[in-house]
């Protein structure tokens, strides 16, 4: 298989990476498979773990057979504990973990305080190559926690296979760069999968702002939380530790900012948008940007929204929909964010378990014009688009 795609990822010294996808059975699985095989050969420490459940034989939702995840010799896997059993495994034993046949022998480390449906998540290095079942974290934290825990003990390239609704996993601050999975399981027709990959791809390449006011206020709230952080010794969840404002924030005509008094966005938008009102410039959100707001906002500002500009924390905070964004756009506002994704890469799985699949050449050829310059990949064609 002579593809550039790993390549590419190592060439940009990426230390953490997301496989995301779509929709269930859109390749993901293959694609860290891939992954892994290809930085084994090149002799990285890599790092594995998931926020869903991955590398079981049959999808407890789907009910469908589904890839094994193979780990290489002198990797390192954050799992809960209980999959180390049910995969033949014996939990606890101080000398490795391995229940013999195609299984991976696993050595434990250590065991966290993150709790799973099956057990404290362990952190464990691969003393003989073998497949394995995976659950990691559900959460932002978890997720996060596990990471840091893969590289504090040496993996130099920690790979996250991301459940498919759970996009926070392509966080920029969670990983460094993210590659996003789509396929004929997203919808039977190839130009609707087209359309809606473009979409993802449009918010998750949405830029940073450009705006001094704003970020000027964030940097001094971050620096502020972390003085606080360090003076009571505590890492708090605040400003320091998720890239933005805990609540949101409004810049008046001024560019001076004051906080929005309202609990939460969410089934609070037309409080939000009367307290921004028709003159400010900017508002920082900490959490959802929705329809809703949207919505509510082009109504107060009476749909001349020219030169308002909405500061979400990341792409991954953006669940409006194509729509509502581009009627925003369109109406002259404006969305950016505070830390923008790395997008590595699509790759392509022209399967699908549900209805008749595409062409796969005919997939990789109308992606890579759809998408340039982002590269599109599919790793079992073993073709660049």
């Amino acid at each position: 298989m002579n593809l550039d795609l790993f390549k590419r990822i190592s060439a940009n010294s990426t230390s953490s990476l997301s496989v995301t996808g779509m929709a269930k059975n859109c390749g993901k699985t293959t694609v860290l498979n891939y992954l892994i095989r290809e930085g084994a050969a090149a002799q990285l420490v890599l790092g594995i773990t998931s926020a869903g459940r991955d590398g079981e034989k049959i999808d407890i939702v789907t009910g469908l057979p589904k890839p094994a995840i193979y780990v290489p010799q002198g990797s390192l896997v954050v799992t809960a504990a209980e999959t180390l059993e049910q995969n033949g495994h014996e939990y606890g034993c101080e000398r490795g973990c391995g229940g013999g046949g195609d299984y991976a022998d696993i050595a434990l480390l250590l065991q966290t305080d993150f709790m799973t449906p099956l057990g404290p998540l362990v952190l464990g290095r691969v003393r003989r190559a073998g497949k394995i079942e995976i659950i990691g974290g559900n959460r932002f934290q978890t997720a996060q926690a596990a990471i840091e825990l893969l590289q504090q003990n040496g993996a130099s390239l920690t790979l996250v296979d991301g459940a498919a609704n759970r996009v926070f996993l392509a966080a920029p601050a969670l990983v460094e760069a993210v590659v996003l999975a789509t396929g004929a399981a997203v919808h039977p027709s190839l130009d609707k999968v087209l359309d809606e990959t473009a979409f993802a791809l449009e918010v998750w390449k949405l830029p940073q702002t450009e705006s001094a006011a704003v970020l000027k206020a964030v940097a001094a709230d971050a620096a502020a939380v972390a003085a606080a952080e360090a003076s009571a010794g505590t890492i708090a969840a605040g400003i320091a530790s998720s890239g933005g404002p805990k609540t949101p924030v409004i810049f008046t005509e001024d560019w001076d900012s004051e906080e929005a008094d309202v609990p939460t966005v969410l089934g609070h938008e037309g409080t939000l948008a009367a307290r921004v009102g028709t003159h400010a410039k900017a508002l920082v959100l900490p959490g959802a940007l929705t329809d809703e707001l949207l919505e509510r906002l082009s109504a107060v500002r009476r749909r001349k929204l020219g030169g308002f500009e909405i500061v979400v924390q990341d792409p991954t905070r953006v669940l409006a929909s194509a729509v509502g964004l581009h009627r925003f756009q369109r109406r002259g506002g404006k969305v950016s964010v505070l830390k923008p994704v790395h997008m590595a890469a699509v790759t392509l799985n022209p399967y699908s378990p549900y209805w008749p699949g595409f062409n796969a050449q005919e997939f990789l050829e109308r992606a890579a014009e759809r998408f340039a310059p982002l590269p599109v990949y599919d790793v079992v064609l073993g073709r660049k688009g």
